[in-house]
């Protein structure tokens, strides 16, 4: 309670994926669109940042984020880098 969730993925493409995820499901095809998976399971997320394949840990020191859950060793040590704890999640089997 009080905390925001930020969602900081590396991928490009911030204009086309706000776009493309106000189409239909069906014409949006299997790739995950970061804003349709926000409005789609109703997320509490505050602010979506596309660092554009750039490492992740700048990005979080600049905003003031204090956790990074991500399955990626290189962002998970650019995050700590960064002053930034860290945390892998786990995936449902």
């Amino acid at each position: 309670q009080g905390d925001e969730v930020w969602i900081v993925t590396a991928r490009s493409g911030r204009a086309k994926d706000k776009v493309v995820s106000r189409q239909p499901a069906a014409l949006r095809g299997d790739w995950p669109w970061v804003h349709a998976y926000i409005a789609e399971f109703n997320l509490p997320v505050t602010h979506v940042i596309f660092t554009s394949y750039m490492l992740k840990g700048p990005w979080l020191r600049h905003h003031g984020i204090s956790l990074l859950y991500d399955d990626r060793e290189n962002q998970r040590a650019s995050a700590v880098a960064a002053g930034v704890a860290v945390a892998v999640p786990s995936y449902p089997s």
